[in-house]
């Protein structure tokens, strides 16, 4: 629990990952310093030659305010269902379902593999605990809760959990760039663009968390991971992904951390004082901002745990010399406002963001308007039964990165608050910026589309909503689909598990609120045969099929009823899904 897909280092730093909780001290995976040093003590106000004034206090811009319901405490809209509850428990070993490859990283409670599912080919990461090396379950179950509750663009996405009598497993999205540590570590600096854009896409992260009531407490260049490899795409462009909830927390807005836990080079003052909140993920970012400005950390080459801490509680930052003579006012200006030592002064993720420096970051842009046709996929979307839209969300967790990247810069262009959803005030903007007509229904469609009942539209609600069609096409990924219902691999969907996937058990176990579904509606609408189950074949055809207005009709062709059979008798179902999709 609570260790990153971090590589091994070569050497480790004395200076580990720390916790007073859950059974003492918790190794990390070895954090190599950076070359060079630079000297602690001594004046923090740099002084910037254009207005003489300490860097530290010129003005930091306000934030907005998230819109919508948080995700930590959502009441869930009657007739609606989490996202969550689509992160698929299996009873049993991952190697059923995954073929398991070489380490990507290892760590105190197992190692993180990358992981080929046997059905779709699909490539995935596996992060294997040993329940031998958990101190407490509990805190395990609520790593995994946080990972089911957050969605966003700049977060890895857990795609489903495997249990058995001595390992837990967590299947994640696969990064394939390394971390943001090993990019620091080779390059020692990186050019002021770079970094801004790195430290926007941090923030957003951050600020997601920080606006759904969740403090990360373990923000380091290892828990930041590139999606592609780097030799794919431009420096400027690549993505970060920021993973490891293990010492993660639900926190109310006017509530204190007490735990001392994080790793020492990046965690605030107030930690070491065993008294902190949110802001205290907003001094981690700033060590990293220091870091990748300047190729070191601001503590130097400090060895020892007691200096070090010492330097950390007096939170003397120099901007003077060395790298820092070619380093921009304005990035300076970022580096003294994250890293203050009162936490009262200190921006707020939300108000980091709007800093100068980084709104001229370089954004991953694509497309930024909507168009006619998303409108026109939106009311499609809107007029689908509930098995159907969820089913949509789950394809949208089966597509690879490289097929959804317009769909996500249209929906962080639209997200002009950087909250990490998009409310029906920005999706007004977003149409009347790209001249398309306001539909009269757009609060009924946008209401249709939020399928939790948060007020927004988080991120994957969106990309299902938007996504093109033709997606529902791909039979290996609408087999994957079908897959997270059918939680007994019988071949069928049926009641009990329609109730499983989206029932209360599953919202209690998130800590989430509100009414079940109506399953029994649900069957009806797509079982045609009227057995009290969905096989694949009516699966299939609620998915394909175009303008069904919640309904689908009930006719059972001679061809589907002896491809069901076919299903049973062989138990491959691939083949199946191929002659489906080719008599279509």
């Amino acid at each position: 629990m609570g260790q990153s897909c971090a590589l091994q280092r070569p050497s480790c730093c004395p200076c580990s990952s720390i916790s007073t909780s859950g059974g003492g001290c918790r190794s990390s995976w070895g954090t190599a310093r950076p070359p060079g040093s630079m000297c602690v003590g001594g004046s923090s106000a740099s002084t910037s030659p254009r207005s003489g004034k300490p860097l530290c206090q010129l003005e930091m811009p306000k934030g907005k305010l998230h819109e919508g319901q948080h995700r930590a405490t959502l009441e869930v809209k009657e007739g609606g269902f989490a996202l969550g509850s689509l992160v698929a428990t299996h009873a049993g070993q991952v190697e059923e379902q995954f073929t398991l490859e070489g380490k990507v990283g290892e760590g105190g409670f197992g190692a993180v593999r990358k992981a080929r599912c046997k059905d779709t080919g699909a490539w995935r990461a596996v992060k294997s605990i040993a329940r031998s090396a958990v101190p407490d379950m509990e805190l395990l179950r609520e790593e995994i809760n946080i990972m089911r509750l957050v969605d966003h663009p700049h977060i890895v996405r857990l795609s489903e959990t495997f249990e058995d009598s001595c390992w837990v497993y967590l299947v994640m999205e696969l990064c394939e760039g390394g971390e943001l540590f090993q990019q620091i570590s080779q390059a020692q600096v990186f050019s002021e663009p770079v970094t801004a854009a790195y430290t926007r896409q941090m923030l957003l992260a951050v600020n997601y968390l920080h606006q759904n009531r969740i403090m990360h407490r373990d923000l380091k260049p290892e828990n930041f991971l590139f999606g592609a490899k780097l030799d794919q795409v431009s420096m400027e462009k690549a993505t970060l992904k920021l993973i490891d909830f293990g010492f993660s927390k639900r926190l109310s807005f006017n509530e204190h951390c007490e735990t001392l836990c994080g790793t020492l080079l990046y965690i605030a003052p107030e930690v070491l004082e065993e008294r902190y909140a949110f802001k205290a993920d907003v001094w981690s970012l700033g060590v990293m901002l220091y870091l990748m400005l300047s190729g070191r950390l601001p503590w130097g080459n400090l060895r020892n745990d007691d200096l070090l801490m010492k330097a950390v509680k007096e939170g003397n930052i120099l901007t003077d010399g060395g790298a820092w003579r070619s380093i921009s006012d304005d990035a300076k200006n970022l580096v003294h406002h994250l890293l203050t030592k009162d936490p009262e002064v200190r921006p707020q993720a939300v108000q980091a963001l709007e800093h100068k420096w980084l709104a001229e970051a370089p954004k991953q842009r694509v497309r930024t308007s909507l168009t006619a046709g998303d409108v026109g996929q939106l009311k499609a979307f809107g007029q689908m039964n509930n098995l159907k839209k969820a089913a949509t969300d789950v394809l949208v967790t089966q597509l690879p990165e490289s097929e959804i990247q317009e769909l996500k810069a249209l929906f962080m262009d639209m997200d002009t608050n950087k909250d990490g959803t998009v409310s029906l005030a920005e999706l007004k903007k977003a149409l009347g910026m790209s001249g398309v007509q306001l539909p009269d229904n757009i609060a009924e469609l946008m209401t249709e589309c939020d399928l939790d009942g948060s007020g927004v539209l988080d991120y994957t609600e969106f990309l299902g909503a938007v996504m093109d069609r033709k997606q529902y096409h791909q039979k290996d990924i609408l087999w994957a689909a079908f897959k997270r219902f059918d939680c007994d691999n019988s071949g069928f969907i049926d009641r009990k598990e329609l109730h499983k996937v989206l029932n209360e058990e599953v919202r209690e176990s998130m800590g989430l609120g509100g009414k079940i579904s109506n399953v029994d509606k649900i069957l009806a609408e797509v079982d045609k045969d009227n057995n009290g189950q969905i096989d694949f074949e009516e699966f299939f055809e609620m998915m394909v099929s175009v303008g069904q207005d919640k309904s689908v009709t009930k006719q059972v062709s001679s061809k589907s009823a002896a491809l069901r059979k076919r299903m049973l008798k062989t138990g491959r179902t691939l083949m199946v899904v191929a002659s489906i999709a080719g008599e279509n």
